[in-house]
């Protein structure tokens, strides 16, 4: 294990990550898609092994806020609101930990067919409940399982969402303007 911004990550994130980027870049050499189109596939699927490893691995060694191995999910009633979210660092860091999933899930969704998008947006949302079921589950990893993470990382995601969306309507205005989409 290695450490990073006091996460124990596994030594093998780096060559799986590096093999994507290779084998992402081969088909666009190979001419089998767009460099545009992959880039923002790739983004998405580093964004979310980003997401996952800082939210599935354990704990560094001095954080102390973890509960013991035989704990439940704490479920609670959670303050929502910009002030109650801002008011605490670890709640805007699992708010901006997804945010990028969301922004990379619209961008690519809005490239594929109906069905395919919908799917890719969906298990973007469904990414937070994923998170949290897999830390009460896999208890070996003495993480929390918490309906303030659920929450905060849910609202990342759809906030990415609706800045993905904001930036599809921007390229397409663009593309309009120049005159390479009919009006």
């Amino acid at each position: 294990m290695t450490h990073f911004w006091g996460y124990r990550i596994p030594v093998l994130v780096v060559p799986v990550v590096l093999a994507y980027a290779v084998l992402a870049a081969w088909w666009v050499w190979r001419g089998r898609a767009h460099l545009v189109v992959t880039l923002e596939r790739v983004l998405l699927g580093g964004a979310v092994a980003f997401a996952t490893v800082v939210t599935m691995s354990p704990p560094g060694v001095t954080d102390t806020g973890v509960l013991e191995p035989d704990r439940s999910c704490a479920i609670h009633p959670v303050a929502l609101g910009l002030a109650a979210v801002t008011a605490d660092d670890q709640r805007i860091l699992n708010v901006l930990l997804l945010v990028p999933v969301g922004v990379f899930a619209a961008l690519v969704a809005t490239r594929l067919r109906r069905p395919e998008g919908l799917a890719v947006v969906a298990v973007a949302a469904a990414l937070p409940f994923g998170y949290e079921a897999g830390q009460q589950v896999f208890r070996g990893l003495q993480r929390a399982c918490d309906t303030t993470d659920l929450a905060d990382n849910l609202t990342g995601v759809l906030l990415g969402l609706a800045a993905g969306i904001l930036l599809v309507g921007l390229r397409w205005a663009a593309r309009r303007e120049s005159g390479r989409v009919a009006p």
